[in-house]
């Protein structure tokens, strides 16, 4: 989750576009998006029920419940997104890499 901070924070905060020009964007596919598509939500969803483990609550279970089933549906919408903005490129990285458990081969191709 820390390296998906410290890599996205310019970006995300729109820091970056004050120091640079991007007019292309480009499917990043190195790093840890060489072991999985979508790190960043693996970490929230670590940190969320490893607090659940520390702190069991019921107030907890249920609001993680919801936060993972909307992450869930919001990765699924944010892939189709990606395949209509990358095409057959982001379609042949959903094959090869795992959507978020690292080193999980995926089932079916897309």
């Amino acid at each position: 989750m820390g390296i998906c901070i410290r890599k996205y924070f310019f970006s995300l905060s729109g820091l970056k576009s004050l120091f640079t020009k991007n007019t292309s964007n480009t499917l990043i596919i190195s790093g840890i998006h060489k072991y999985m598509r979508h790190p960043l939500y693996l970490g929230t969803f670590v940190f969320i029920w490893g607090l659940l483990i520390m702190l069991p609550y019921i107030s907890l279970l249920i609001s993680n419940t919801i936060i993972t089933a909307y992450t869930l549906i919001g990765i699924q919408l944010e892939e189709e997104k990606l395949v209509e903005e990358f095409g057959d490129d982001y379609r042949k990285y959903q094959q090869t890499v795992p959507r978020l458990i690292p080193f999980l081969k995926n089932r079916k191709a897309v």
